[in-house]
């Protein structure tokens, strides 16, 4: 289960690769307001899903084994 303390901590990870909530928003296609609220309220998990087939290197590289975000149920 993706722990809301996770997607903050990927929404974080996410907006500094894409390069700010500026880019991030515009790559979703959504106004910064909405892509800075990840960083409060978590991203939304059908996003997390779009970033982790779309830059698996982020959530393998930047997170431990151990953490519950690489060891959830992918269902």
């Amino acid at each position: 289960m993706l722990l809301m303390r996770d997607r903050k901590i990927i929404a974080k990870i996410i907006i500094k690769e894409f390069g700010g909530t500026k880019n991030t928003a515009i790559h979703c296609g959504l106004a910064p307001t909405s892509v800075s609220d990840w960083k409060t309220k978590g991203m939304p998990k059908a996003w997390v899903r779009h970033f982790e087939i779309l830059r698996p290197d982020l959530f393998t590289d930047c997170m431990d084994s151990n953490d519950p975000i690489m060891n959830r149920d992918k269902d």
